[in-house]
Parts: C-alpha cells; structure tokens; sequence
C-alpha cells in the first residue's frame, strides 16, 4: 500500500496492516500449510478450497487462535486448485498444485 503526502508530495510506503498469509509447500503432495502473522486473534480465518471447475472441495470457519492451520490434500486428486483464504475483511486468492 502507498500513500501520497499532500503537503509535500512525498510518496512513502505505509506499514501494512494488512494480514500476511503465507501457503506452502506448492506444489503439495500431503499437507498444506496456511500461516498467519499480524492476525488478529479475536477475528476468525475462513478457509476456501476450490477446484478448478469452480466445485467447493473444502471449507473451514471460523479458524481463531491458531496461527498455522493445514489441509490434508493427501487423497485429493492431482491438479490445480484455488484457495481462498478471508481474514479480518481481507481476501486473497491462491493457486495451489497438488501432486502426487
């Protein structure tokens, strides 16, 4: 995110507020790991996997407290897949490649 200083025209990059997400390992062949820093612990993270034909595969609510949560993607079919992942307003898009 940047913002723009009137006054002086500056242009200076603001401190995210924005939560980061991290996923790994992809491509994945077993457990996909979803971690979160600057959550914030009272908001719950809601999990979305999709397939690539747009079918919900997987979903989680209201995942709180726990800054690292995994998916079992063992007995998934090898292919592409989108996770969604909500968090404090905030969505964001992963593609993820399951292998076997």
């Amino acid at each position: 995110d940047f913002c723009l200083s009137r006054g002086l025209g500056d242009v200076y990059k603001r401190q995210s507020l924005i939560n980061e997400i991290n996923v790994y390992p992809n491509p994945v062949n077993s457990n996909l790991m979803i971690r979160t820093s600057n959550a914030d612990s009272n908001s719950g993270m809601e999990l979305q996997l999709y397939s690539t034909t747009g079918n919900l595969v997987f979903n989680q609510l209201n995942i709180n407290g726990d800054k690292t949560f995994s998916i079992n993607m063992q007995n998934f079919p090898t292919g592409v897949y989108y996770l969604k992942t909500i968090l404090n307003g905030k969505i964001n898009t992963h593609k993820i490649v399951k292998v076997d």
